[in-house]
């Protein structure tokens, strides 16, 4: 089976012990998750996966289906669903301000660069006119790829003791078939993340 996973985030500073320990936080998860499922630490990473396989496909494009299908959506992949939590220190206003000026500004200057804003969006796509805008579009999503490597990752929850580095397999627009199996994974990290932030 091919094991889907998707990573939110590239890189994460060293801030230090959290407050929580990773072992009670992995506990906490475990007493909420479903029989189905497994949650396990190591090496300071918690996993967690569905047992059960799922099919994955992108859900922002999908047609859309007015009848439940007895058969997988097309383009859809077989595999396991799984989250990863890094559990860390609290991050400071400040710490968190500073990230997103740092990102802002390496992001905000590959796009100038291509004088993106002359091209027209739709829906959040570009659609080029030309040959000169396609390249340019190209070359803007080259250069935003190159440039994840020098973004500061910020967490995906920052609480009152503890911050969260989450990785999950249905970011990005993923979503999940059969129907069930899809309410059972996001009832799930629902329970996670009310775990997280409090």
């Amino acid at each position: 089976m091919k094991k889907v996973l998707i990573y939110l985030f590239l890189a994460a500073p060293f801030l230090g012990a959290a407050q929580k320990t990773d072992s009670l936080i992995c506990k906490m998860i475990k007493d909420s998750v479903p029989n189905n499922w497994s949650v396990k630490l190591e090496k300071g990473l918690i996993t967690i996966m569905k047992k059960d396989s799922v099919w994955f496909y992108n859900g922002i494009n999908a047609p859309l289906e007015l009848k439940p299908s007895t058969n997988p959506p097309f383009g859809a992949n077989k595999g396991i669903y799984q989250m990863e939590i890094k559990v860390q220190a609290s991050w400071s206003q400040k710490q968190m301000r500073s990230a997103v000026k740092n990102n802002s500004a390496l992001m905000n200057k590959v796009y100038e660069k291509y004088k993106m804003s002359e091209i027209d969006n739709k829906n959040g796509d570009y659609a080029p006119k030309n040959e000169d805008e396609q390249k340019r579009v190209e070359s803007y999503y080259k250069d935003c790829e190159l440039l994840q490597a020098q973004l500061i990752t910020m967490p995906t929850i920052n609480a009152d003791k503890n911050s969260y580095m989450v990785h999950s397999s249905i970011s990005g627009g993923f979503s999940i078939w059969p129907s069930k199996s899809s309410g059972e994974i996001y009832n799930t990290e629902a329970k996670i993340y009310s775990i997280l932030r409090k």
